[in-house]
């Protein structure tokens, strides 16, 4: 509350934007700024605890909190379907690291990675 350090906000939506710019999906540019906001919104909403996401950790018989996982539930095998998009992401943020840094060696060998990670998920042919 004391510091004096005033860092400036960058707004979600600007960097939606920027990496909706990176050029490495099939998509085009408005498709994939959405699919980078909707992702944005629904992980959001678990790191930052919001009411929804909070309230699927409760159930069971007797009703409680799920806060040691959540073994044997539903949310297993969703979470198991969706690992590929944390790969996925990791990709993409490492070529825009790279594309930042202008390393543009490692952003090519990254694209070749992601296009055969992309066809073996079978977002490519």
């Amino acid at each position: 509350m004391t510091s004096i350090q005033k860092r400036p906000m960058i707004p979600r939506k600007k960097i939606q934007a920027y990496l909706a710019k990176v050029e490495v999906a099939v998509l085009d540019q408005n498709t994939r700024k959405e699919v980078t906001r909707t992702i944005n919104k629904a992980y959001s909403g678990f790191v930052h605890g919001a009411s929804p996401h909070i309230m699927d950790m409760y159930g069971g018989n007797p009703p409680l909190f799920h806060t040691n996982g959540m073994l044997g539930t539903p949310r297993m095998e969703e979470h198991s379907e969706d690992i590929w998009n944390v790969a996925y992401r990791s990709y993409l943020s490492h070529i825009a690291v790279s594309k930042a840094l202008r390393a543009e060696k490692h952003v090519e060998i990254l694209n070749k990675h992601l296009i055969r990670f992309e066809q073996n998920a079978g977002m490519r042919k």
